[in-house]
């Protein structure tokens, strides 16, 4: 596959508990915030609701320290 367009979102949580009952919010109220963000300062938004991209690759991990990392990565 080749791809013309790309575009990343990332996040990150304050320390949260080592279970999905608590890593899983912190995902969802990442993509929430980025949604609900306003122009001129709505990039995370644009490239959620953007239609040039096609596919989508997600990744939430948790590091020892316990804040949840999201990256977001987009392309056509």
């Amino acid at each position: 596959m080749k791809w013309t367009t790309a575009g990343e979102n990332i996040g990150e949580s304050d320390g949260v508990g080592d279970d999905s009952e608590a890593i899983a919010p912190a995902a969802v109220g990442f993509t929430q915030q980025m949604l609900a963000e306003v122009a001129p300062n709505d990039g995370h938004r644009r490239n959620i609701l953007s239609s040039s991209f096609t596919h989508v690759g997600i990744s939430v991990v948790r590091d020892a320290s316990g804040t949840v990392w999201m990256t977001q990565d987009f392309s056509d």
